[in-house]
């Protein structure tokens, strides 16, 4: 049994040994929880339940992206197993998706498409990658044909 501090503590034992009487390992989410539990103990979140500013403001602490679809499944099936208990909580939605970085695109200009399609046709078999000198330039060409129909036909409906 975990050691939780938080006044979650009770209930995300209880969520976990649910999970495991399912078949379901106790690891799957347990180092979500776990940091979960600690920042309800810093947030001194004593009765007011699993709110929906708790949940989002856990989730904004994690400063990191990296693996933040783990942390909102572990939140949300903790949301879950509240509400099928009788207890009044937020269920982070299905399609929650952060705010992300996003990098614009990178638009090639056409010496550089020549370069790299140059640079394609020029590759040569390895024994690692036996067939790319015959695949890279055919997949290449398609993905680039594709794109620039597609964009045809966009520029025609405007």
């Amino acid at each position: 049994m975990t050691v939780f501090t938080s006044s979650f503590a009770q209930k995300l034992d209880a969520m976990l040994d649910y999970r495991v009487a399912r078949g379901y390992k106790r690891e799957t989410y347990l180092p979500h929880l776990i940091k979960f539990d600690k920042y309800c103990g810093t947030q001194l979140c004593e009765t007011a339940g699993l709110t929906a500013a708790l949940v989002h403001g856990w989730l904004e602490s994690e400063t990191a992206l990296r693996n933040i679809s783990g942390r909102a499944m572990a939140i949300r099936q903790f949301g879950k197993y509240l509400l099928a208990v009788g207890e009044d909580a937020y269920v982070l939605p299905d399609k929650f998706s952060p705010g992300r970085r996003t990098n614009p695109p990178y638009i090639f200009t056409d010496d550089e498409l020549s370069a790299l399609f140059v640079a394609i046709d020029k590759l040569t078999p390895s024994k690692s990658e036996q067939h790319l000198a015959e695949i890279a330039p055919v997949l290449f060409r398609l993905t680039y044909t594709c794109y620039s129909a597609k964009m045809r036909l966009e520029s025609k409906k405007h």
